[in-house]
């Protein structure tokens, strides 16, 4: 589901509207008492079903009201641009910017939220947040909208399955190391949003190549709309560690665009 919602808040705000609700940051384990389910399962933890439209919309609205009033972790001074939001199951994911002038793209911070609720309340939190660097090899911002095609309206059964093959997918690159996935599930002219990589295939599989990383693996995944979200850890780390949030556009069986926030990845000059 694609939003885009220009809100003003104290960043102070945030700390109030949340209190209460079990939360932990990308490097922080989750409190014991929830766990996460596995990224082919359709049941979520609390027992709710990722089928579950209505609930989802209602989750949704509660999380979209709480960016509106004060976006956490939103930067003294700041203002925040919701560019897409994901409801599937219990949580509800939010990519945004924040930034002091979020007409200049390449200033300030990306970061991907993920909230788990209950009961039309949010009781635990994620935060995963990205220095935005001056610039990016495939001219696109780590915000905007490169596919220019016309989402189709796909049913429940439809995103659950387009969530597992975008799963699919990740882990087969990201923990199994095998590039050859990148010919079989991405479309040729793939749209880059990942400031180190151009647009296209050829970069990806060139910078997969040249790359050494510890595998990573899907640890809670999301699909809404053509949009699948994956959350990952370390191959054998904390259930809910997590290090990456990566946002997969799937179009007729091919993943045409990708977005991600990765704590820590940006380089190069920044500015506020």
């Amino acid at each position: 589901m694609r939003s885009r919602l220009l809100v003003l808040a104290a960043a102070g705000l945030a700390t109030a509207v949340l209190a209460g609700c079990s939360g932990s940051s990308a490097a922080d384990p989750a409190p014991s008492q929830s766990s996460i389910s596995p990224s082919t399962s359709t049941a979520s933890p609390s027992g709710d079903d990722r089928l579950d439209r209505a609930a989802e919309q209602a989750d949704l609205a509660v999380v979209d009201q709480l960016f509106r009033t004060a976006p956490p972790g939103l930067t003294a001074g700041n203002r925040a641009v919701v560019a897409r939001t994901a409801a599937d199951g219990p949580y509800v994911a939010v990519h945004w910017h924040d930034a002091k002038d979020p007409s200049q793209p390449w200033t300030g911070t990306a970061r991907v939220d993920l909230f788990r609720l209950d009961a039309g309340k949010v009781v635990q939190h994620w935060a995963l947040s990205q220095a935005v660097p001056a610039a990016g090899a495939s001219g696109h911002t780590m915000f905007d909208d490169a596919w220019t095609g016309t989402p189709a309206a796909l049913t429940e059964e439809q995103e659950e399955q387009q969530r597992q093959f975008a799963v699919g997918a990740y882990d087969t690159l990201f923990r199994d190391q095998d590039a050859t996935v990148v010919d079989r599930s991405f479309d040729p002219a793939y749209r880059q949003h990942n400031p180190l990589v151009p647009d296209g295939t050829a970069p990806l599989k060139q910078f997969f190549a040249g790359s050494s990383f510890p595998p990573q693996e899907s640890a809670l995944s999301l699909s809404d709309g053509d949009l699948v979200w994956t959350f990952s850890r370390p191959v054998g780390g904390a259930a809910q560690e997590f290090t990456a949030a990566d946002l997969f556009r799937v179009v007729d069986g091919k993943i045409v665009e990708h977005w991600d926030v990765v704590p820590g990845a940006a380089v190069g000059p920044t500015a506020t």
